[in-house]
């Protein structure tokens, strides 16, 4: 695990700087013309302030700290239909896995301390999922020991679902 970051559940009150990061993320997308990507859709449209507040109450909002500033942060949530269909095996599905574009190892740090989280919760498998597509994101996933399962379409949005057995 890295030591230079600190790993905890998100408050309400600092749902506008992850929302804030996330702006950064997709701004810096766009600026690299990285496609397909965040940057293809209204993602904070899709992912409103209401559901990082819901997810702050219900303790699934992870943020990364480092220098007391917020760097990463991943959504976990018990389950994902229909993307997912329920087989029993306890998981986490990770979502909304970001960080400052200038922070190049927070993101990894971030799946890395959610992975162990997941483990200490007792679940069996983190599942996740990505756009089709994005080259990046696949060999990101690849080399952080995801195991790539199937392709789905999830009402015209097509993606990718990974996990990784625990």
């Amino acid at each position: 695990m890295d030591s230079n970051y600190i790993f905890r559940s998100a408050t309400v009150d600092e749902v506008p700087a992850v929302r804030e990061m996330i702006k950064k993320r997709i701004d810096f997308l766009r600026e690299h013309n990285i496609h397909p990507s965040w940057a293809d859709r209204d993602y904070l449209g899709i992912f409103p302030e209401e559901y990082f507040i819901r997810l702050t109450k219900e303790g699934g909002l992870i943020i990364a700290l480092r220098d007391e500033k917020i760097v990463a942060c991943a959504a976990l949530h018990h389950q994902d239909f229909p993307r997912w269909k329920d087989d029993g095996v306890p998981a986490f599905y990770l979502h909304n896995l970001c960080s400052l574009p200038e922070e190049n190892k927070a993101g990894v740090a971030t799946l890395h301390y959610c992975m162990e989280f997941s483990r200490e919760k007792g679940k069996k498998v983190l599942r996740l999922d990505c756009i089709e597509g994005n080259a990046f994101l696949e060999a990101f996933y690849r080399k952080n020991g995801f195991t790539f399962l199937c392709h789905t379409d999830d009402n015209g949005f097509k993606c990718l679902l990974w996990e990784m057995r625990l």
